[in-house]
């Protein structure tokens, strides 16, 4: 059992799959809410594009929730926005969401962006200044898109799995082309100082795939971009996934952000990566009381998760109240 000194400490240990008490507390998704904006000052969607922004209202997870993780972007958008596809940065409620994409089945794929540029550099920068600011009270983690999702966002969910069923070679490119992209965002993310990176691949989920396609699509590609990150990976793929958890350990990510949906007893008996995860977003932390994401929270604990977070990004209307039940249960589980 590790009792590591800082806040940083214990979240790098849990990573490693150490068990770790107090057990860490955070957010490896959408860590803002509404709460926190008001506490802070700052709002979307201002904050998406400035990194001076970024970096203070994710500050709020740690100031204002008590998690030990503190982390940008706010959503998945970065990429394919420099890509092409049309973005809407929403508003203090919504986050940015993809909402026309730019391309059509045997496009060819554009080619890698500039990512020193717009809202891809005020992420690195906000996590050069986040590393900082928070010195061992909380890790820094980097967030990119995996390159199934980046491929749905630029093709259209529909279109891509049409494309994976009829011409999966036509879908290469494509998911080849999210695999440069993420390695070249993830090196300038990991040099500006991030502790560890989230690699967000929610298309990859069985909600939207099959195992077989996932074995012979996505897996090699988030093999290859995983490899190529010189930090802690977790890999976050929501919805009930538990007939691929063998899979997705075979990634090599560091550990496996899961949802309820998932097994997550089952995950945590593969013992060969480390499961952050999975108290339900939305049916305890959003609409729960207290006692109800204490509940959700101590079932996550029982089934042996490493770190405990929300199972998917957090909503922005969730109360801080929740959320910081959420890391007091954490705190106090001692089994």
């Amino acid at each position: 059992m590790s009792r590591a000194a800082t806040p940083r400490e214990r979240v790098l240990a849990a990573l490693r799959g150490e068990r770790v008490r107090p057990v860490p507390a955070g957010a490896v998704t959408q860590t803002a809410t509404v709460a926190q904006m008001d506490s802070t000052g700052i709002r979307w969607p201002e904050a998406h594009g400035d990194a001076g922004l970024l970096a203070g209202l994710a500050l709020g997870a740690r100031d204002v929730l008590g998690f030990e993780v503190v982390r940008v972007p706010f959503d998945q958008t970065v990429e394919a926005g420099l890509l092409g596809a049309e973005v809407s940065l929403g508003d203090a409620e919504t986050p940015p969401a993809v909402v026309a994409h730019p391309l059509e089945p045997g496009d060819a794929p554009p080619p890698v962006p500039d990512l020193d540029r717009g809202r891809a550099a005020a992420v690195v920068e906000a996590i050069r200044l986040l590393r900082e600011r928070v010195g061992g009270s909380a890790a820094v983690l980097g967030g990119i898109v995996g390159p199934f999702t980046l491929a749905s966002q630029l093709l259209g969910p529909a279109n891509l799995l049409v494309a994976c069923v009829l011409h999966p070679g036509a879908v290469e490119p494509l998911i080849d082309l999210g695999v440069e992209v993420g390695i070249a965002y993830a090196r300038r993310q990991v040099e500006a100082g991030a502790d560890a990176l989230c690699v967000e691949d929610m298309a990859a989920s069985l909600d939207l795939t099959s195992p077989k396609l996932y074995e012979t699509l996505v897996l090699p590609a988030q093999e290859r971009l995983i490899e190529a990150i010189e930090a802690p990976v977790v890999l976050h793929v929501c919805g009930g996934n538990t007939k691929i958890l063998g899979l997705l350990a075979a990634t090599g990510a560091a550990a496996l952000s899961l949802d309820a949906r998932t097994d997550l007893a089952a995950a945590a008996a593969l013992g060969t990566c480390a499961i952050v995860g999975g108290v339900p977003p939305v049916e305890a932390l959003l609409s729960g009381t207290p006692e109800d994401v204490r509940r959700a929270a101590r079932a996550c604990l029982a089934a042996g998760v490493h770190m405990l977070a929300p199972g998917c990004g957090i909503p922005p209307a969730t109360p801080t109240e929740n959320l910081r039940e959420m890391a007091r249960a954490a705190r106090e589980w001692t089994a």
